[in-house]
């Protein structure tokens, strides 16, 4: 499940998550060390990175066919995406989130 179709059946925006992560993630920091789980600041923490994510490029699934038939293929600036590029093919290039 994306999370656009969570956000769709769930009814909340992405800015609304975002804002509710980030008070989580404050409640929780507030908390003694002792008091809360290592692995839930750090679930919150990934949230956030991720609902906050830019798109570093894109590509479509003929390049990826590409890369896997011929070991490489092309990637495209995701700012601007390309005025002639069909919107239903692109398919956004994102960083894992570094957690520190």
């Amino acid at each position: 499940m994306t999370i656009q179709n969570l956000t769709e059946e769930s009814r909340f925006t992405k800015e609304q998550l975002i804002a509710r992560a980030k008070e989580n993630l404050l409640a929780l920091e507030c908390f003694p060390l002792q008091a809360v789980p290592q692995m839930d600041l750090a679930l919150m923490k990934i949230a956030i990175a991720v609902l906050t994510a830019k798109p570093l490029g894109w590509t479509d699934d003929q390049e990826l066919r590409s890369i896997e038939i011929h070991g490489c293929g092309y990637l495209f600036n995701a700012n601007p995406v390309s005025p002639n590029a069909d919107s239903r093919r692109v398919i956004k290039l994102y960083r894992l989130p570094e957690i520190d």
